[in-house]
């Protein structure tokens, strides 16, 4: 078995099953190889995609068993992201400290790509807590930051930001469904949503 960047690509771009459908064989082939580093990458992204999926739960169990283990500071960021966002939407009181901890990450490694996922968490921290709290300066600036940045990562701030009441870059050019959800249009965007196979 030999590792796809343009398969762990995909995951990014949302398309799951791409990802899903090789990961037990690729995590395999870490682990026997000794590929510890890149195990942990991928277990990160199985994280996501468990969140993505609506397995919150599984996805808080991985990410902590995942934690466990001696891992870099990057590796623990990603892992830190998909257990924070789990953990609002499952209302664990920890999810705040998760944030945190994850949020001093992003800045240590100070790489748009990351702060606007914190970010992200973060904005769904606040609508689901209602504590707007949460939307301090460190999300509005990752926010301004990518602007010119990853238009995936950005429309889904975007997204939370706009239902927030946040002014947004509306006239942006973003993927579906997150161009949908700042348009308005939720039915149009959970028909995708599903279709992407996270409900």
């Amino acid at each position: 078995a030999q590792t796809n960047p343009v398969t762990l690509l995909c995951f990014d771009l949302l398309r799951l099953d791409a990802y899903s459908a090789t990961y037990d064989e690729w995590l395999a082939y870490c682990l026997d190889h000794e590929q510890h580093t890149y195990s942990v990458c991928m277990r990160g992204s199985r994280v996501t995609e468990l969140l993505r999926r609506g397995g919150n739960q599984d996805a808080i169990e991985l990410a902590l068993r995942t934690m466990e283990e001696n891992i870099s500071p990057v590796n623990r960021m990603h892992v830190g992201i998909g257990l924070t966002t789990a953990g609002f939407r499952t209302g664990r009181p920890e999810a705040r400290q998760w944030l945190e901890d994850t949020w001093e990450l992003a800045l240590g490694n100070d790489e748009t790509f990351w702060l606007i996922q914190v970010a992200t968490a973060a904005a769904q921290g606040a609508l689901l807590c209602g504590d707007a709290g949460l939307l301090d300066d460190r999300v509005l600036d990752a926010y301004e930051r990518g602007r010119t940045n990853d238009p995936w990562k950005q429309g889904e701030l975007s997204a939370w930001l706009v239902r927030l009441g946040h002014d947004a870059d509306r006239d942006a050019t973003f993927p579906e469904p997150f161009s949908l959800e700042i348009a308005g249009d939720h039915a149009a965007a959970s028909e995708v949503w599903h279709r992407l196979g996270c409900p």
